[in-house]
């Protein structure tokens, strides 16, 4: 997949998207480098357009609709339309987010279950908020969005204890 190029006239899109890398035969390489932001070639001028933070649900798909220039940063952005995915989309991309999180829970396990020798030696309090991170991940399947959006709980070892006391002055 090529960078997004876009060919502007007079600071107007005149078209979208277009990939302006051409093969030539008697150079062996390619009319312009594999990252070039733009400029003029044969006659017309193109411009790379950047790609925003585009947060997307499973369930969603993006559109893609005409570059706009964003006068803060100075660079031409691609922009998007946030449209519902059809049910057969969404049935698609279930197995592959399946995978993702089975491997993630599958890897959570595998890590508690390798330090349950030193749990086991833990103070009685802190072995049961090992079983109950356990507890957690073995439910994580029943969560409502799963396995397109999902809580995974914070391993007993990664939570911080704050204690607030009073000194007397």
């Amino acid at each position: 997949m090529y960078q997004h190029y876009a060919i502007i006239e007079n600071g107007v899109v005149v078209e979208y998207p277009v990939n302006p890398r051409v093969w030539v035969m008697s150079q062996n390489s390619y009319n312009v480098p594999e990252v070039w932001q733009g400029g003029e070639l044969d006659g017309k001028t193109y411009v790379a357009c950047h790609m925003p933070i585009v947060a997307q649900k499973p369930t969603e798909n993006l559109v893609e609709k005409t570059p706009v220039f964003d006068q803060e940063i100075g660079f031409w952005m691609r922009q998007f339309d946030v449209v519902s995915a059809t049910a057969e989309e969404v049935a698609e991309r279930r197995p592959r987010y399946l995978q993702g999180a089975i491997i993630l829970v599958a890897k959570k396990l595998q890590e508690y279950n390798e330090k349950l020798p030193l749990i086991l030696q833990l103070s009685l309090n802190e072995q049961i908020k090992w079983q109950e991170y356990a507890a957690a991940l073995m439910t994580i399947s029943q969560q409502p969005e799963y396995p397109f959006v999902f809580y995974v709980p914070e391993s007993p070892e990664n939570q911080v204890t704050v204690k607030i006391g009073v000194a007397r002055i």
